[in-house]
């Protein structure tokens, strides 16, 4: 079931009898994808995607909704860690092939059983996996603005996007990489580029000496076990991909007519306009704007330039 609104806006915001004119016009577009029937009896199912994300098909969910392990931040201290009071036991992740330690990330344990994991491989269809995002976004739209004054016309034309999870891969691979993906060992450390991770606030053990500190993001070690803490099981690089752009903005210059018949043309008009100037966002996404439909940014499509164009136009 697709259920979609357009509303489209325009107003003068000046009088007539101003000199400077501003009409301003707003397209707004809401869409609204929900599952509503499925194959046998309506039977949910998980399929996972080309980059490995799980993505989840019930009914009334939206299309694509992502199906992960939910991340809460990082373990700092061992005292963070739950444990059950009653034996003493450490949660554990991956089937209980790793003891959660300090600079782990923290995975919400969802169905209470003391270890964090996709669950399907152990005969639970979901394990502690929930729905973490809508790649769908609630809201696009574009604003235009339109200045006129004297003989110059000036216009500043944005584009935007509100509230739509989006899956970093293009980071996850990065960590990824340095992490060896699905081992950890000196080989695939090796083999893969590493990253520049300066800005990248990762645990260490150094960072946790302070007790007070909270870690940006887990450990990053390409030497401890892996339990494919960095592969696209848990929504830890889903982001917002809102963003506000200013896509073009362009001033021109028309000569007055005085000065076109003395140059023997009709019209002149002079012009500049610059493109993809500014970009408001609400994550570290390089290019919100380059996302596919189904709310995954990899880094590989081509980026956007900004670009400068002078001219001239003369009609005789």
């Amino acid at each position: 079931s697709n259920k979609g609104i357009d509303i489209s806006l325009s107003a003068r915001i000046l009088p007539p009898s101003s000199k400077l004119q501003w009409n301003m016009q707003l397209v707004l577009s809401h869409n609204k994808n929900i599952i509503a029937k499925l194959p046998n009896n309506n039977r949910t199912f998980v399929v996972g995607d080309a980059n490995g994300i799980s993505r989840l098909y019930a009914v009334g969910q939206p299309v694509y909704e992502m199906f992960q392990l939910h991340y809460l931040g990082t373990f700092n201290q061992a005292g963070d860690i739950p444990f059950d009071p009653l034996t003493g036991k450490k949660l554990t992740y991956y089937k209980g092939n790793h003891v959660v330690a300090p600079g782990d990330p923290a995975w919400q344990d969802v169905n209470k059983d003391g270890d964090v994991w996709s669950g399907e491989d152990n005969g639970d269809q979901y394990g502690d996996r929930i729905p973490t995002g809508d790649p769908n976004p609630k809201f696009t739209g574009g604003f235009t603005n339109d200045f006129s004054y004297k003989n110059f016309t000036l216009s500043i034309f944005s584009v935007f996007t509100y509230k739509r999870a989006v899956y970093n891969t293009f980071f996850q691979q990065q960590i990824s990489n340095v992490t060896g993906g699905y081992s950890s060992s000196l080989t695939t450390f090796q083999n893969d580029r590493v990253p520049d991770l300066t800005n990248v606030d990762y645990w260490t053990p150094q960072k946790a000496l302070d007790p007070n500190y909270k870690a940006g993001f887990p450990s990053i070690n390409p030497f401890i076990g892996s339990y494919y803490q960095y592969i696209p099981i848990s929504d830890m690089f889903v982001v917002d991909g809102s963003y506000f752009k200013i896509k073009t903005i362009s001033l021109g210059y028309q000569f007055k007519d005085e000065l076109c018949k003395k140059l023997h043309v009709a019209r002149v008009k002079v012009y500049a306009m610059a493109d993809n100037i500014l970009t408001l966002k609400n994550s570290t996404l390089p290019n919100p704007e380059l996302v596919d439909q189904l709310g995954v940014y990899t880094g590989g499509q081509y980026p956007t330039p900004t670009k400068f164009t002078f001219g001239i136009d003369v009609t005789f």
